[in-house]
């Protein structure tokens, strides 16, 4: 034991540490370059940080003319300064164009509408707990869904609070509920209660 330590001491070097410049003594085969973890720290932001690369740059949006800052590992892609600006060049020219009145699930603006206060956690539950916890359409249990299943009006009516009308959905089946495509399929379809 004795030697070890003898063998330890007699191993230790005097560095400069990068940050403050003071010397401080280190093992040899360590690699400690820094006097202290605060020295580390301050030193490890921006260019000297181990996950730099390279700040952001100046660029200039395509579709407002507005100047914006990216990462300069994805300035070459990035051509617009948000979602919003990047969503109405790649919505431009097709049929569900940014005009909500020219897509083709609009119903003159009735999903703006609000809920009536019946409309509670209460009696979604109680369309749940009638329906045995189990999507109507696919029959996948809300315990396999991850998620609390969707009460869905089957005549779109947010008013109709008629329990005849409430049925209980998994995410998926509500959403193609939803789908004007799927909507004439589903109306011929008939949820077993």
């Amino acid at each position: 034991m004795k030697y070890v330590l003898e063998h330890r001491v007699s191993q230790k070097v005097k560095r400069i540490c990068k940050k403050c410049g003071k010397d401080f003594l280190t093992f040899s085969k360590s690699k400690k370059t820094f006097c202290s973890k605060e020295c580390y720290v301050l030193f490890a932001v921006g260019e000297n940080a181990c996950n730099w690369r390279g700040g952001k740059v100046k660029s200039i949006c395509q579709l407002c003319g507005k100047e914006f800052y990216a990462p300069r590992w994805e300035a070459k892609r990035r051509l617009y300064c948000s979602k919003s600006c990047a969503g109405k060049i790649a919505n431009k020219g097709r049929h569900f164009d940014c005009d909500l009145e020219k897509n083709p699930n609009w119903k003159g603006g009735k999903s703006f509408e609000p809920y009536p206060v019946d409309w509670t956690e209460t009696l979604k539950e109680a369309i749940r707990q009638r329906d045995n916890y189990k999507c109507r359409m696919c029959g996948i249990p809300q315990c396999e869904a991850m998620e609390k299943l969707s009460v869905h009006h089957k005549d779109r009516d947010k008013k109709n609070l008629n329990p005849d009308n409430l049925v209980s959905l998994c995410r998926e089946c509500h959403s193609k509920s939803h789908n004007s495509k799927k909507r004439e399929v589903l109306k011929n379809e008939r949820f077993d209660y």
